[in-house]
């Protein structure tokens, strides 16, 4: 109701600052799908760190505001990439690990 007594020319400056953290948010919800992986394995994580120049730290010792403040969402389309080929290999390792068992029996 507000909204409708501001002249038309006037910004919502409240709509426009969330419209920016939405629009920041989507970009980096795929970005957090492709670092949530569950086949991520150390090495894959020593490639990811390895995308923003840093030492691969313990598993635990980071979290996606660490990777955020290293830029690693700069380098989106490498992580996606890294992590698929992750999940490929679980895939692959999953498939070994049924047929080794119809074998030994």
């Amino acid at each position: 109701m507000l909204r409708q007594q501001l002249p038309r020319d006037t910004p919502d400056q409240v709509l426009e600052a969330l419209k920016a953290e939405v629009k920041e948010f989507g970009t980096n919800n795929n970005l957090i799908l492709a670092l949530g992986n569950k086949a991520l394995e150390s090495k894959h994580w020593d490639k990811i760190f390895g995308l923003i120049g840093q030492p691969t730290p313990a598993l635990n010792a980071f979290n996606l505001k660490t990777l955020l403040d290293f830029k690693i969402d700069l380098e989106f389309e490498k992580v996606d990439e890294i992590s698929a080929f992750a999940s490929g290999e679980a895939t692959i390792n999953g498939q070994l690990k049924e047929i080794s068992g119809f074998w030994e029996g």
